[in-house]
């Protein structure tokens, strides 16, 4: 007698993280600037999922991810915190597309440079 092993599939659902990215060249997505920081939505199935996925599409745009934080499924976010209307919609547009969305994209330039003072 032979048993079937049961695999369980994770539940996707729409996730959100703020992902700091670094364009290598400055001469891509950020324009002359060096990095940026968004907030970034997508369907997954878990926290790696999501991870993954993100980093998949910032490398797209020709960035490197540095560092992704505060990632929760947005259903858990929503019970501690309120979001804006435009991330709401861009939620909206990932349950229907399951496509990852980029909300705005805050650029600063690094400062490299050492005044010496």
């Amino acid at each position: 007698m032979h048993k079937k092993k049961v695999v369980r599939r994770k539940r996707k659902e729409v996730w959100i993280g703020t992902a700091h990215v670094k364009q290598p060249d400055g001469k891509g997505v950020l324009g002359k600037i060096d990095e940026a920081i968004v907030n970034v939505l997508a369907v997954a199935a878990d926290r790696s999922d999501f991870r993954r996925q993100v980093k998949k599409e910032v490398e797209a745009l020709g960035t490197n991810l540095i560092r992704l934080k505060d990632v929760n499924s947005l259903k858990l976010r929503l019970t501690k915190h309120s979001i804006h209307e435009d991330v709401a919609k861009l939620a909206e547009e990932v349950k229907l597309t399951g496509q990852v969305a980029f909300d705005v994209f805050y650029t600063f330039k690094t400062d490299t440079s050492s005044s010496g003072r």
